[in-house]
């Protein structure tokens, strides 16, 4: 009976200690804390609305350029939680969307939004880990422009949704690389804002799908 227990002991802290080794050689889990820079494109339809009426004013296919940095925290084996920040660039027509110029010619529009996000990691080994992230927060669109003597100005703001998937593949013990594929849909209205002279009236949906690589940096073991 007394080497039963014994043994029983032993099996009882043998799988304890490779329970917990097995954790702290995981990409991803309760306590982790990571930061994420990553650039890429996104391939989206930019619409804009009269905000009176309803009326369509504008709508084209355009593909971006994409900047976000984010952070995120390991608040159990599975779930995570972050923000993000991020930066979309157009090159876009104000004639044809906004009204507020009379060439052709072309301007940047920016495109910002800061979110708070939710994941569900749903592989996890030693280097990989790839989750489910969903993401809600503010967006703004914005750009300048001068014609002539005729200087105009744009701001709308408003809110982001982004559902996406995330994979990280660790090929230090804290340095990895990162690939993001999403989807999201911004909405942003002038209403409210001071100082518009380009479309000041015209409200601006952008919907697409985001594709971005960088790298991932964990700070805890």
């Amino acid at each position: 009976m007394k080497h039963n227990n014994m043994l029983t002991g032993f099996l009882s802290i043998t799988l304890i200690a490779v329970f917990a080794m097995s954790a702290k050689g995981q990409a991803f889990r309760k306590g982790s804390f990571d930061i994420n820079l990553s650039e890429g494109s996104s391939y989206s339809t930019y619409t804009t609305n009269d905000v009176i009426s309803g009326n369509k004013i504008s709508s084209e296919h355009f593909t971006g350029c994409r900047d976000p940095l984010s952070i995120e925290y390991g608040i159990s084996a599975r779930w995570g939680i972050g923000l993000s920040s991020g930066l979309d660039l157009y090159t876009i027509n104000p004639s044809s969307f906004y009204s507020c110029a009379t060439s052709i010619h072309q301007v940047k529009s920016t495109s910002t939004d800061f979110t708070i996000d939710a994941s569900y990691h749903i592989f996890i080994t030693a280097k990989t880990d790839i989750s489910l992230v969903g993401s809600f927060g503010g967006s703004s669109v914005s750009f300048k422009g001068t014609q002539s003597d005729y200087s105009y100005q744009y701001t709308a703001n408003g809110g982001v949704l982004r559902l996406g998937v995330h994979a990280r593949y660790y090929v230090l013990h804290h340095l990895g690389l990162l690939a993001m594929l999403s989807t999201f849909s911004t909405t942003n209205s002038p209403v409210g804002v001071k100082g518009n002279s380009g479309g000041p009236m015209y409200s601006t949906t952008i919907k697409g799908t985001s594709l971005e690589f960088g790298l991932c940096y964990r700070f805890k073991k």
